[in-house]
């Protein structure tokens, strides 16, 4: 069988999932699907407790060879994978056990690229997958070309986030606020930048400690490092605003803050980089403006903290795309549909 092939699907399709832990939202999508279909769920959650010391990586090293074992006893004629690395284990396993199964790696993203030894095996193993799902046109051409592979395997998908029940009611920062979020010292640097022209404006840069040093912080700024997930979520609930002063050298965006922030209303300001143009919109959902040019991002937080309607008129645009294109209900639908046209 060439690895282009699409095996003839059996009556039922019997599908094995190889997911990161939680699995739940997995088991919830699975749950939705009304065509008859037999499902093999693996995840990388630690089954006895010898596995509960070995490091995440190992974990999902585990999982894989567990799924591959399952692909084999079932039978199956489909394999999902929902992780890079796990394709990637997965794909090895499979090479080496002379398994032959159709894999579709979903949610294929890296928010950075991996290098040195690690990328040259996955420049091996990646291009034997018969199908990507990504999430924005710009990574198709970005993942082609780093791993070598034909970019007519990619198909785009929004990202798709579910905000948990469980968030605190009420603020844990108090006062009004706008959120930055920033993932590198970079763009650290240019956010700080903008905020000293800002004295009057009160934000809250969430990073991490890395991204700060030797940097001159600003007294209208509250810095948060090291936060737990709730604790993040409840900043951008209560915030008037997220900007996201994403860097032209950094080729991978951060799909689960945009989608996150407009799940809450809010209004983005980002930079005009590769990659944002499937879910940030100019003067629809968002302000953008050119990557790390700190004057325009501070004309662009002046615009939005003194106009509260055009904030408000943003964030509710970007609501209606999200629940449009990034809800649970939109990736039910999507799964179903992709299963189809696929042939299982």
């Amino acid at each position: 069988m060439s690895r282009d092939s699409v095996p003839v699907a059996p009556a039922i399709s019997r599908i094995v999932c190889c997911v990161p832990s939680p699995s739940d939202r997995w088991l919830q999508v699975i749950a939705h699907e009304s065509t008859p279909r037999h499902w093999y769920v693996c995840n990388d959650h630690p089954r006895y407790r010898l596995e509960k010391w070995l490091p995440p990586g190992w974990r999902s090293i585990l999982a894989s060879w567990r799924a591959i074992q399952t692909v084999k006893r079932q039978q199956a004629n489909l394999l999902i994978t929902a992780e890079p690395y796990l394709s990637l284990w997965c794909t090895l396993f499979a090479a080496f056990q002379g398994v032959k199964v159709h894999h579709i790696a979903w949610s294929f993203h890296f928010l950075t690229l991996p290098q040195g030894p690690l990328s040259w095996l996955m420049q091996w193993a990646f291009p034997q997958i018969q199908q990507f799902t990504i999430h924005s046109r710009t990574d198709k051409q970005l993942y082609a070309d780093y791993f070598g592979i034909s970019p007519t395997r990619f198909e785009r998908v929004h990202w798709s986030v579910t905000i948990p029940n469980a968030l605190p009611a009420e603020p844990l920062i108090p006062g009004d606020y706008g959120c930055v979020v920033v993932r590198s010292r970079q763009e650290c640097q240019t956010a700080i930048a903008a905020l000293h022209h800002l004295p009057n404006i009160r934000m809250v840069i969430v990073t991490e400690p890395h991204c700060l040093r030797g940097l001159v912080i600003p007294a209208n700024i509250l810095l948060l490092t090291n936060l737990s997930p709730n604790f993040r979520l409840n900043v951008l609930q209560y915030s008037r605003f997220v900007v996201v002063p994403l860097s032209e050298p950094q080729p991978c965006c951060d799909y689960d803050l945009l989608v996150t922030a407009m799940q809450f209303s809010k209004a983005l300001i980002t930079a005009d980089v590769p990659g944002i143009s499937d879910y940030a919109f100019h003067n629809s959902n968002a302000i953008l403006y050119p990557s790390d040019r700190p004057e325009a991002l501070a004309k662009a937080i002046d615009d939005l903290w003194s106009n509260p309607n055009k904030c408000n008129f943003l964030g509710s645009n970007g609501k209606g795309f999200a629940e449009t294109f990034c809800s649970e209900t939109a990736l039910q639908n999507c799964f179903h549909q992709f299963l189809v046209r696929k042939g299982f």
